[in-house]
């Protein structure tokens, strides 16, 4: 199905080429049956404004159906690593209507701030563990982002704002590094399970209802770490 969807632009790109060649191709002709050099010029003058029109309409037109269909950067790259806040989003949403009391329609940007922080604090969590053991990739030639990083390494910002200013609102496995890739894969996004029980059971808080808070992840932190020693040991083994 996706294949299909993506040779829209293509096919709409070929059926407007035929469609505005035919204008001037008809309009050609007629000048050279009437002998008119008037009629003529007007004629290449529409051939070149239509060719202007169609190189603008099909580039925003292919920009825009890939955009809907795939998103802007999956287009560009089929990650097998991938998880978005929006993917939380409608869930963190339920949740805090139900905390609040309140309707969705009556929610305002400030709620709505609350609730993009529930839906990313999933990966907040994992950022923060991946600042912490250095397996987090990033432009380290960028100053501002490499400040960023630094200062929550050091906790003096949370790392919501790393998800929100560096991360682009997601994770992806660029974001990862090589060695870390394969138990993220199998643990934080196959298995969500273990993440779901831990948050109710020793958190003792709603998943996807509660925003980032350091004691909240220094018990989570020992539980990952513990997970991915876990990990190794049965890859060791495995070898």
């Amino acid at each position: 199905m996706k294949k299909f969807i993506a040779l829209h632009p293509i096919i709409f790109k070929i059926l407007g080429t035929l469609l505005i060649i035919s204008v001037p191709i008809l309009l050609f002709v007629s000048g050279i049956i009437t002998y008119s050099k008037m009629s003529l010029n007007i004629t290449l003058a529409i051939v070149a404004l239509l060719l202007i029109i169609l190189f603008e309409w099909t580039k925003n037109f292919e920009m825009n159906v890939a955009s809907k269909y795939f998103g802007e950067k999956e287009i560009e790259h089929d990650y097998k690593y991938c998880i978005k806040a929006e993917y939380y989003y409608e869930e963190a949403c339920e949740v805090y209507c139900k905390q609040k009391n309140k309707e969705y329609d009556d929610l305002t940007l400030k709620d709505e701030d609350k609730i993009w922080e529930y839906a990313r604090n999933f990966i907040a969590y994992l950022v923060q563990w991946l600042i912490e053991n250095d397996l987090f990739c990033y432009n380290e030639e960028d100053e501002e982002t490499r400040e960023l990083v630094k200062k929550c390494k050091e906790r003096k910002i949370k790392p919501g704002k790393i998800v929100q200013e560096v991360c682009d609102e997601r994770l992806i496995e660029d974001d990862l590094s090589p060695k870390i890739r394969d138990f993220l894969i199998n643990y934080y996004v196959e298995d969500t399970d273990d993440y779901e029980n831990f948050v109710n059971e020793e958190i003792k808080k709603e998943l996807y209802g509660f925003g980032f808070e350091w004691e909240d992840y220094d018990k989570w932190k020992k539980y990952i770490d513990r997970e991915y020693k876990k990990y190794l040991n049965e890859k060791n083994n495995n070898e």
